[in-house]
């Protein structure tokens, strides 16, 4: 007849449940290990340790498909309301003034207001102008603007535009 407790040590060397002390099987314990078998054990510290940082990846996962998603979401919104730029062309036809013609794109029926910026050869700003364009229903829109100048201009630059 086989006896009602197992008697042989677990894979880590030890005896019985780790919940009791190996003194601790009575008469009762041992007529339920019979009938029902040994209850569950304890995880090893191995997987105790694992699952916090199977959580943070799972977490670190979802943020990064989150933040993914929500990125593509507004570049294919702001896609159609993308401002392009480009000086084609400026003149100085005086030391206080500058001359540049642009070409300025944006989605139609939006009004646009740009900053245009005049530098020195030694990259100082001596000019500025905000520049306000009404809606067209041209895409690409050809601009001339002037810009009066502290010192003669290099260079003309679109600084920025916006939608106001």
């Amino acid at each position: 007849m086989t006896s009602a407790v197992d008697e042989r040590p677990d894979r880590f060397g030890r005896d019985g449940d780790e919940g009791e002390p190996d003194d601790a099987v009575t008469p009762e314990r041992a007529l339920l290990v019979a009938r029902y078998g040994r209850g569950p054990r304890r995880a090893p510290d191995r997987a105790r340790r694992q699952w916090p940082i199977v959580s943070v990846a799972v977490v670190a996962v979802l943020t990064a498909a989150t933040v993914a998603f929500w990125g593509l979401g507004q570049a294919q919104q702001g896609a159609d309301s993308t401002i392009e730029t480009r000086v084609t062309a400026f003149r100085v036809p005086a030391d206080n003034l500058a001359e540049a013609d642009l070409s300025i794109s944006v989605q139609t029926g939006y009004d646009l207001a740009c900053a245009i910026e005049v530098q020195n050869p030694q990259h100082l700003i001596v000019g500025w102008r905000i520049i306000e364009l009404d809606a067209s229903e041209q895409r690409t829109r050809p601009v001339t603007v002037q810009v009066r100048t502290t010192q003669p201009a290099d260079t003309v630059l679109v600084n920025r535009c916006w939608i106001p």
